[in-house]
Order: C-alpha cells, then structure tokens, then sequence
C-alpha cells in the first residue's frame, strides 16, 4: 500500500509542476494575476507532493518494507536508524526523487516572497522552475533506471523461501557508515 502512494504522490507531483508551468505560461500571455497565483499554488502542490513522496520512501526504509524493491536493495534490518534514513538517497531512484525535491521546494521558496523589482519576473522564474522540477520528476518516474523507489515485488519469488531479508546491505563498507557520509545525498 505504501508503494502504491508514493507512485501516486511522484505521479501528482508531475502533473502539479507541468500545470504550473501551463499556468503561468497562461498567466504571462493573458496578464492575468488569477493565473499567476494558480501557478504558484501549482509550485507549492508539487513540492508538498514530493515531501510526502520521500515521506513515503523514509517510512518505509525506517520500517523495513523489503516488499519494496529500492528498500530490499539498499537496506538491512542489521542496519542502525541514521544509516536506514541517509539509505532513501543510497541508489539512484531515491537520489533523483531527494533532488527533485529539493529543487521543487527550493522553486516553492521562490516564488512565494518575491522582492518588489522582481514581482514582474515571477511568472517568467514559475515556468522555469516548473520546467526544470518537471523535469526531475519524469527521469525519477519514468526512467530511473527502472529502479524507480517504490514497485513491489516479492523477495521470495527467485528464493523460494519465507521471509527473505537481505544480508548484506549497501551500506556496509565501514567508511559509508561515518554520520557525516551518510548526511551527503
């Protein structure tokens, strides 16, 4: 179930920050102020979308949902807590959707307080943003080396086994396991 709404969250987040850049594309060629503030509300629902998609991803790290393919990758239970958290960023899928967001939320920032000479810019930095957020989103939903966080699978189908947990985690080089390597994404 977890699965299911991270995919649904990254899937809304790529509508939101491509209708916030028709939006503003809309609001630039009408001059029409309704339709800046709707692309601005565009930036800040893509941004809450990918929060609550890395939400997702942590959870299930921190709660040892190896039916997930990117957890059962990339974690352990023998794992301690800081190294399942800083693990969301330790493949490629989950390093993409940490950027995306970032740079979504950094979009949100933006355009939310814009000083007075730079008011007129607004809408033009929206489609951009929007642009370049939209961007992220699609390479982490659609080709992330089809190693996307969140499909399902099951870990016992190629075993033949009950309860399969990984062994060895990706993490388990002792130089990856310093607090201040594992808090670089």
């Amino acid at each position: 179930m977890l699965a299911q709404f991270g995919t649904v969250f990254v899937g809304l987040a790529l509508a939101a920050a491509v209708y916030a850049t028709c939006a503003a594309l809309w609001a630039i060629r009408q001059s029409d102020p309704r339709w800046a503030r709707n692309s601005r509300n565009g930036v800040y629902a893509a941004a809450a979308l990918l929060a609550l998609a890395l939400w997702a991803l942590l959870v299930a790290f921190l709660g040892d949902r190896f039916q997930i393919r990117y957890v059962a990758q990339h974690s352990s239970r023998a794992l301690p807590l800081y190294l399942k958290a800083s693990a969301v960023w330790a493949g490629q899928a989950g390093s993409l959707l940490l950027w995306a967001f970032l740079q979504a939320l950094l979009a949100a920032l933006v355009v939310s307080r814009p000083s007075g000479p730079a008011r007129p810019l607004i809408p033009w930095a929206t489609v951009f943003l929007s642009l370049v957020a939209a961007f992220f989103i699609a390479v982490t939903l659609f080709l992330s080396n089809l190693s996307y966080p969140f499909p399902s699978y099951d870990p016992c189908s190629f075993l033949h086994c009950r309860n399969a947990v990984p062994v060895q985690p990706f993490l388990s080089v002792p130089v990856l396991r310093s607090v201040f390597l594992s808090s670089l994404p």
